[in-house]
């Protein structure tokens, strides 16, 4: 039955043109050519330029933290001074008694007690004019 389902083409094999692979021994290292895959230099550069400025952000952050919170210091130092300290008196301004001031001030009454009759006045004194 094998004989029957082999094709004959196949023919015979001639082994002498087949490849064989010999096995060496292992003598130290494997020697890689160098296939000069690693970081550049380039990078190394701006990875360094990166990180230099990183760190300056940082100081200039920190610094302008403190800065603020010394003035802030000093605000709330300021204004408990001014709040203790005692409010100076404002002498009062003597006013002269005479004829001018007293008509002001029955003005002042009259507008502010009958606000119509003082409306009416003004427009009489506007219409003379």
């Amino acid at each position: 039955m094998i004989t029957t389902s082999i094709n004959g083409q196949y023919g015979e094999i001639d082994t002498q043109e087949k490849v064989s692979i010999v096995f060496q021994e292992f003598n130290g290292e494997p020697e890689f050519p160098d296939s000069g895959q690693g970081i550049p230099l380039w990078a190394y550069v701006i990875g360094g330029l990166l990180l230099f400025t990183i760190i300056v952000l940082l100081i200039v952050l920190t610094r302008r933290k403190r800065a603020k919170e010394d003035n802030d210091e000093e605000y709330m130092m300021f204004e408990k001074e001014v709040h203790e300290s005692k409010p100076q008196e404002v002498p009062s301004i003597e006013e002269r008694e005479d004829e001018g001031t007293r008509k002001r001030k029955q003005l002042e009454k009259m507008a502010k007690e009958k606000p119509e009759d003082f409306a009416k006045l003004l427009r009489s004194w506007i219409a003379e004019d």
